[in-house]
């Protein structure tokens, strides 16, 4: 999906975001880290400024957003929030190598446009 979406996002595949971002406020834990999975895979392509701005402009609220939900909690007594709306480890760790891609990419665009 990210090999289609480089060529084609945003131009002939404008809902390449938005159908990713909805699976993303999504409580299906295992679909959460397929998308972001995806979305880590099309950040680290090559793509042109352009792309990237506007893909890190969109992707930044949803992830801070996913970040916000409590974490899942060994402890049976905290049971006050509803467990579909926490936040697995997994997904959790997900989220976190997705941010450090486009931190990565960033830093390399930055050295190219430095030359």
């Amino acid at each position: 999906m990210s090999l289609v979406a480089h060529s084609d996002y945003p131009d002939n595949f404008p809902d390449f975001l938005p159908s990713l971002f909805s699976i993303l406020q999504s409580q299906d834990d295992p679909a959460i880290q397929a998308s972001l999975d995806v979305l880590k895979e099309f950040c680290g392509q090559d793509l042109p400024e352009e792309q990237l701005s506007g893909f890190l402009r969109e992707i930044a609220p949803v992830l801070i957003a996913l970040l916000n939900r409590p974490e899942v909690s060994c402890a049976v007594d905290q049971r006050n929030i509803a467990d579909t709306d926490k936040i697995s480890p997994a997904v959790q760790a997900a989220t976190y190598n997705l941010i450090r891609e486009a931190v990565n990419t960033l830093h390399y665009l930055k050295d190219e446009y430095m030359e």
